[in-house]
């Protein structure tokens, strides 16, 4: 009986996929994301970027 792959989600549009099927990956404070496109790749970039620029400039809402 073979092993079955990890599936790891995109989190960025939802999709679940078998790990080696992802087409890219990015680290992002010491876990890794996967994601079924480099579209999806750089959405993910773009909203950590805004993200942070929240932050620094006091924009968010959500923290204190």
């Amino acid at each position: 009986m073979m092993e079955s792959e990890e599936l790891v989600k995109d989190v960025v549009c939802g999709m679940v996929k078998p790990k080696s099927k992802m087409k890219t990956e990015t680290v992002y404070k010491g876990k890794t994301y996967y994601f079924c496109s480099e579209n999806c790749r750089s959405k993910f970039k773009t909203q950590l970027e805004q993200s942070t620029a929240q932050k620094s400039d006091g924009g968010c809402k959500c923290c204190p």
